[in-house]
Parts: C-alpha cells; sequence; structure tokens
C-alpha cells in the first residue's frame, strides 16, 4: 500500500496510509518515517535542559516578583529548572533509547568543544563574583 500526500508545508510532508496516518520528513527526495528517526546520544537530555532551564527562568523572575528578593529568586529558579530539567532529560533519553545511535565524530568534537567554553565561562564568573566578595569586604 502506497501512502499518499495529506498536506505539505515547506519541507515536511504528512503522508497517511487508508489506516494510520504517519508523518514522514521528507526533504527533496529523501523521506525518513520520524518514528524511525536516529537521534544522537544526549539529544533527549539537552531537550529536557533547555527546557528546564527556560522554565525555570521564568519561575525565579515570578518567585522575585511574588517575593520582592532579588538575588535569591534570580538564583533558585535557574538551579531548580536545570533539576527539573535533567529529570526530564533523563525520562525522555530511557524512553527513547530505540531512537538512539552514537555520536560521531563531529558531534563529539562540537560536545567536547561546547563542555570546554561552558568550563571556562564558570571559572570567569567564578572569579569575577569571587573580586566583587573580597571588594566588598570591610
Amino acid at each position: 500500500m502506497t501512502p499518499y500526500i495529506v498536506s505539505m508545508h515547506r519541507d515536511v510532508l504528512i503522508m497517511a496510509n487508508k489506516s494510520l496516518f504517519s508523518p514522514y520528513f521528507c526533504h527533496r527526495t529523501k523521506c525518513i518515517d520520524m518514528e524511525q528517526q536516529k537521534y544522537p546520544r544526549g539529544h533527549w537530555m539537552s531537550m529536557g535542559l533547555a527546557i528546564g532551564l527556560a522554565v525555570g527562568f521564568i519561575a525565579g523572575y515570578l518567585i522575585w516578583k511574588v517575593t520582592g528578593i532579588t538575588t535569591t529568586a534570580l538564583a533558585i529558579g535557574p538551579a531548580t529548572g536545570l533539576i527539573i530539567g535533567a529529570i526530564a532529560g533523563t525520562i525522555l533519553e530511557n524512553r527513547n533509547k530505540h531512537r538512539r545511535r552514537p555520536m560521531t565524530a563531529t558531534e563529539q568534537a562540537r560536545s567536547r568543544k561546547v563542555i570546554w567554553l561552558t568550563v571556562m565561562a564558570m571559572l570567569m564568573l567564578l572569579v569575577v563574583s569571587l573580586m566583587l566578595i573580597l571588594k566588598n569586604q570591610p
């Protein structure tokens, strides 16, 4: 049974059989069934962390507006969001084990670069915060 096109928008075709709708991602001539699409290891964790961090910033802002305590709310919100995002990412990674593939060499190199940039940014923030703390000492 050949699928037929139900709707088309840019590169995404929604194709269907008579009994079951199944989304396909089509680019030029190559169509991929989205249920069989493979993602690199850590993809779902990064999605969970990004969503958790965004929710945490919003929660921190709301706590700040409700309580009026700026520093505590702005620090607790993103930290809580990262914890919630890590939990959500772990759940998504376990739920999508069958769709996970090993990382390619370029993905590993990019991942290492992002980790090093994050570590450098954290060290710079630590140095600046220590300088501000020591500057305000009597």
